[in-house]
C-alpha cells in the first residue's frame, strides 16, 4: 500500500461529508456546533475545522454527529430538505422522517479507516528500520573548548544538579537556560560541561549557533537549525517535511527513543527555541542565552543558571594562563587590577591579556593605565580583527535590542555616579512614573544590560557604563545628559534632606528650592525608615556629591551627622574635604562654614584637637562675618567639647548658651544648658550642674529632642555619681541608654555603657559591670573607634587583675 493511496481514501470520505454539508444548504461552523448540543459527542467549532480540513482522521463519534447537526439544519427554514433520491438518505421507520442511512456512512467509514490504519503500520515498520539504520549515525556537533578554561566549577556542578545528572533532585529537569550578561563566558561554559558529559549520551552531541545577538545578521531560523539536526541523523533534503511544525515533529520521533545532548547557543527568544526541543524523552537540552526565556520555565519547566562574572582569584587566573610570562610573578598586583578593571568578564580579560602577551615589552602596569583611561578602556578590550572576540561589539548586540525609551535609558544611566540605583532614583532621572521606570529597567535586564543585584537596586559594571557614555556621547545631546544630572541631583539632595531631618528633627533645615520638574524625591518620613535608607544610599550619595562640585555641600551636610553616629568618617572624610574646598573655590559663605564644623569633627574623631579647633574658627570668623547668631551658637558648643580646660569649655557653652537664646532655638538652649551644666559639674559645682541640666531636661522633654535628652540624662547619672547616690545613676544611664538606642547612636550607646559599668563597679556589682564593658567593645569597633575599644579592653584586664588579687 502506498501513503498516496491512503491520503486519496481519507480526501473521498471527507469530500463525502463536505458534500452532505452541501445538500442541506451548507451550515456554518456554528451552527453544525450549535446542532450537535444534544449528542453524546457534542462537536466544537475548531473540531469540525481540524476534521474536514483533513488535519485529523474523523472518528465514527465525529461523523455521527456531523450527521444528525445537518439532519436537524435540513429541516430549519435555512435548510434544504433531505429528499429519498440520495441513495445515503433513508426513512426512519419510527418516526418516519428522513434520515441519514447510518449503516452505509459507518462501513465506508470503516473501509477509510482500515486503510489509515495499514499505512500507519507500514510507516511504522518503515520508521523502526530506518531507526535501526539510523543508530550508526552519531552526530558528535560540540565545537572544541578552549584549552584555556579556568574556573567556573561551582557552576559545572549546578549544570549536572539542573540536568539530572548528578541524581535526580526538585531542581533538575531536562532543560536548562543559563544566561548572563555579554562576555560573562556562557558559550565556554555550556561547551566545556558538554565535553565533560558527553560519554553520558551515547547517541550524539547537537549543536547549534542560533545566532540570537549576532553581530552579522538575523537571528537564525529554527528551521535552519532543524535542518541541520535532521542532516545529522541522515535524513534526505528530499523527504523533510514541508513545515516547520512537521520538522519539529519528525525531530522529535528520532530522538524519542535516543539520549542525545542537545546544545542550543546564543538563542534570542523562546520562539526560535521551542521547535528544537525534543519530547519526553531521556535527552538534555542546555541553552545559553542573554535573555532569561522565562517562557521555557513556565510551560516547559526549564531550570535557569544565571552566570555572573569570575571572582577575583579566577580573573587573576585566566590572566596568567593567557599572558604566561615573567611578567605575572613579577606585577601580581597588575594582574589583580586587570582582572577588575575588565569587570571581572572573561571575554574581556582574555582579549587584554592575549594583546598583554603579543606585546611582551610592556609592563602589565601598562596595560593597566590604558584600561583605567576612560578614552582608552574599551579600545583596551577589542581585538580590532575578530569582531566576536571584540567586548564593544558584544554589547552593541544587546544594546540593539532595545527599542528607543529603554535604549535612552541605558545611556542615560551612563549619568548616574553611584555604584546602583534604585527604581524611584530612575523614575527621577527619566522623568517617569514608577511604573514606566521599574518596566524599562526590566528591559535592560533582560537583554542582561543591567543587573537587579538586590531586589529594587540595578547595577551595571564599569566596561558597561563607559559603552553607555560612548554611545550618550553620539545620540543624546550635552543640554539632555546636563538636566539628567539635574534631575539626579535634585532627587537625592531632597532624599537625603528629608532623612536627615527625620532622623533628627531639631537639626536646622536647609533652605532649599523646589525639586526640578519630573523629580520625586524618596519618602523618607521617620527616624528608623531614615537611617535605613541613609545606610542603603549611603556610598550613592557620596558619588553624587564627588560629581556635583560646587553644589555637593548640602549633601554632604545632610550626611555629616551620619557619618559622626555611624562611623563613616574613613570614606566620608574625603568626600568632606572636597565639598569644603569647592564651597571655599567659589565663595560660598553658608556652604564653606558647614563644611568647616564637618572637618572639625573628622579631626576630632582623629584625636587632633588642633586641627578640629581650627576649623571651628575658621567656621566662627564665616558666621560672624554673616551675622549668623545660629551659626555662632553651633559652633561656640562644639568648641566646648572641644575645649581640654573646663574653664574655657564652659565660657564657651555660656556664649553659645546666650547666642541660642538670642537666635530663639529652643533645642540650641536646652543642649547648650546641659553643656553648661555638665562643664560646672567638671568643675566641681554639682549643685549649679544639677540645676543646670534639670533645667535643659524641662526644656527638651516637651520638644521630645531624642538625642538631647539622652545627653542630659548621661550628665544626670554622673552627677549623681559625684553625689554617691548610686541607684539613682544606674536608672539615668539606663534611661539615657535606652534613648541612644532609640537614636541608633552607637558611639553614645558605648559611652554611656562604660559610664553604667564603672558606677556598677564603684557599686560593688563586679559581675554587672563587666557585662556592660563587653557590651560597649562591639559598638565602637562597629563605628571604628579602636583606640576606644582599646580602653575598655584594658579595663577589663585592670578588672580581672583586681578580682584575681582579691581572690
Amino acid at each position: 500500500m502506498t501513503l498516496g493511496r491512503a491520503r486519496t481514501e481519507l480526501k473521498s470520505f471527507v469530500d463525502l461529508l463536505q458534500g452532505v454539508r452541501e445538500r442541506v444548504g451548507k451550515p456554518t461552523f456554528r451552527e453544525i456546533e450549535k446542532f450537535s448540543a444534544g449528542h453524546r459527542r457534542p462537536l466544537a467549532k475548531s473540531t469540525i475545522a481540524n476534521k474536514l480540513k483533513l488535519q485529523s482522521p474523523p472518528d465514527w463519534d465525529f461523523v455521527d454527529a456531523f450527521l444528525l447537526s445537518c439532519e436537524c439544519y435540513a429541516r430549519t427554514a435555512k435548510g434544504r430538505a433531505l429528499t429519498p433520491s440520495d441513495s445515503t438518505v433513508i426513512r426512519d421507520p419510527d418516526t418516519r422522517e428522513l434520515t441519514f442511512d447510518r449503516a452505509r456512512w459507518r462501513r465506508r467509514h470503516d473501509r477509510t479507516l482500515a486503510i489509515l490504519e495499514k499505512q500507519h503500520e507500514d510507516d511504522r515498520f518503515a520508521a523502526q528500520a530506518k531507526l535501526e539504520r539510523d543508530r550508526r549515525l552519531l552526530p558528535e556537533q560540540l565545537p572544541p573548548h578552549t584549552r584555556r578554561f579556568t574556573g567556573r566549577g561551582r557552576e559545572l556542578d549546578d549544570l549536572d544538579r539542573l540536568l539530572g545528572l548528578a541524581g535526580q533532585t526538585d531542581e533538575s529537569g531536562e532543560i536548562c537556560v543559563v544566561h548572563g550578561t555579554a562576555g560573562v563566558g556562557k558559550t565556554a561554559l555550556a561547551v566545556r560541561w558538554a565535553h565533560r558529559v558527553s560519554k553520558r549520551f551515547p547517541d550524539g552531541q547537537l549543536y547549534v549557533n542560533l545566532q540570537g545577538f549576532d553581530p552579522h545578521g538575523a537571528p537564525l531560523l529554527p528551521a535552519q537549525a532543524l535542518r541541520g539536526f535532521l542532516d545529522a541523523f541522515g535524513v534526505p533534503r528530499d523527504r523533510l517535511p514541508a513545515t516547520v511544525a512537521d520538522q519539529a515533529k519528525l525531530f522529535r520521533s528520532l530522538v524519542s527513543e535516543r539520549k542525545v545532548l542537545v546544545v542550543l547557543d546564543n538563542a534570542a527568544s523562546v520562539e526560535q527555541v521551542r521547535p528544537l526541543l525534543p519530547g519526553s524523552s531521556p535527552c538534555r537540552v542546555l541553552i545559553t542565552s542573554r535573555v532569561r526565556l522565562t517562557g521555557l520555565v513556565a510551560k516547559e519547566g526549564a531550570t535557569e543558571l544565571r552566570v555572573a562574572p569570575f571572582p577575583a582569584g579566577d580573573a587573576g587566573d585566566l590572566v596568567a594562563r593567557h599572558v604566561r610570562d615573567e611578567r605575572v610573578e613579577r606585577e601580581p598586583g597588575s594582574v589583580a587590577e586587570m582582572g577588575r578593571l575588565c569587570a571581572y568578564l572573561p571575554l574581556a580579560i582574555c582579549v587584554v591579556a592575549a594583546r598583554a602577551r603579543s606585546r611582551p615589552e610592556l609592563r602589565l602596569a601598562d596595560v593597566v593605565a590604558e584600561l583605567n583611561d576612560e578614552a582608552t578602556a574599551l579600545s583596551a578590550v577589542q581585538t580590532g580583527d575578530d569582531i566576536e572576540s571584540d567586548v564593544r561589539a558584544a554589547f552593541s548586540w544587546s544594546y540593539r535590542y532595545l527599542y528607543g525609551p529603554a535604549a535612552r535609558l541605558f545611556r542615560l544611566l551612563a549619568t548616574h555616579p553611584g555604584p546602583d540605583i534604585t527604581v524611584t532614583a530612575v523614575a527621577s532621572l527619566f522623568a517617569v512614573d514608577l511604573a514606566t521606570a521599574r518596566s524599562l529597567l526590566d528591559d535592560l535586564a533582560a537583554v542582561e544590560l543591567i543587573e537587579e543585584h538586590v531586589p529594587g537596586r540595578f547595577a551595571f559594571h564599569d566596561l558597561l557604563r563607559l559603552y553607555a557614555t560612548e554611545l550618550g556621547r553620539d545620540h543624546d545631546s550635552a543640554a539632555e545628559r546636563a538636566a539628567t544630572r539635574g534631575r539626579t541631583y535634585d532627587h537625592y539632595l531632597h532624599s537625603v534632606h528629608a532623612a536627615a531631618l527625620a532622623w533628627d528633627p531639631h537639626r536646622d533645615p536647609l533652605p532649599l528650592s523646589d525639586p526640578l520638574p519630573g523629580v520625586r524625591p524618596d519618602d523618607v518620613d521617620e527616624s528608623h525608615t531614615a537611617l535605613s535608607w541613609l545606610s542603603r544610599e549611603y556610598a550613592v550619595l557620596l558619588a553624587v556629591a564627588r560629581q556635583s562640585g560646587e553644589r555637593a555641600w548640602p549633601i554632604v551636610w545632610c550626611l555629616v551627622d551620619f557619618m559622626h553616629r555611624q562611623g563613616h568618617w574613613t570614606d566620608g572624610g574625603p568626600v568632606l574635604r572636597e565639598a569644603a574646598a569647592a564651597a571655599a573655590r567659589v565663595g560660598d559663605t553658608e556652604g564653606q562654614a558647614r563644611m568647616e564644623r564637618g572637618l572639625s569633627g573628622l579631626a576630632a574623631v582623629r584625636r587632633d584637637r588642633a586641627a578640629a579647633q581650627h576649623h571651628l574658627q575658621t567656621a566662627m570668623a564665616l558666621y560672624t562675618a554673616a551675622g549668623d547668631e545660629l551659626g555662632q551658637a553651633h559652633v561656640y558648643l562644639e568648641l566646648a567639647k572641644l575645649s581640654a580646660e573646663p574653664e574655657a569649655a564652659l565660657d564657651d557653652a555660656e556664649r553659645s548658651l546666650r547666642c541660642y537664646r538670642a537666635a530663639g532655638s529652643a533645642p540650641g538652649e536646652g543642649n547648650a544648658l546641659n553643656a553648661v551644666g555638665w562643664f560646672h559639674a567638671q568643675l566641681g559645682h554639682l549643685d549649679r550642674g544639677l540645676a543646670c541640666c534639670t533645667g535643659a531636661l524641662r526644656i527638651l522633654e516637651p520638644l521630645d529632642d531624642v538625642a538631647g535628652l539622652g545627653a542630659v540624662l548621661d550628665s544626670l547619672g554622673y552627677i549623681y555619681g559625684q553625689l554617691g547616690r548610686h541607684d539613682e545613676v544606674d536608672r539615668y544611664y539606663r534611661q539615657a541608654l535606652a534613648l541612644f538606642e532609640r537614636s541608633d547612636d552607637p558611639v553614645m550607646q558605648a559611652d554611656t555603657l562604660e559610664h553604667i559599668g564603672a558606677n556598677l563597679r564603684a557599686a560593688d556589682r563586679p559581675d554587672e559591670a563587666r557585662a556592660a564593658y563587653e557590651q560597649a567593645i562591639p559598638l565602637y569597633e562597629q563605628v571604628e573607634r579602636y583606640a576606644e575599644a582599646e580602653a575598655v579592653r584594658l579595663l577589663l584586664d585592670e578588672f580581672d587583675r583586681e578580682r584575681r588579687h582579691g581572690a
